[in-house]
């Protein structure tokens, strides 16, 4: 835990390389999807994006339905 501590302060430790790129085409279907009305649950049988995985990134990138 120290080391990786360390590392964080070097700016060498930045974790896991993320699963989608804003401008991924299965991410920008989810997201019309969502925003369309599909539940979070149509989202992942539709796109196969993980439930928790699409909440992440709909947190990330501030998507809500108004």
């Amino acid at each position: 835990a120290q080391g990786i501590a360390l590392a964080k302060e070097k700016g060498k430790f930045k974790g896991r390389k993320l699963k989608f790129t804003e401008n991924d085409p299965r991410l920008q279907l989810a997201f019309k999807l969502y925003l369309e009305g599909a539940t979070e649950k149509d989202v992942e049988r539709q796109t196969g994006i993980n439930r928790r995985t699409f909440q992440r990134y709909r947190k990330k990138f501030n998507i809500h339905r108004t």
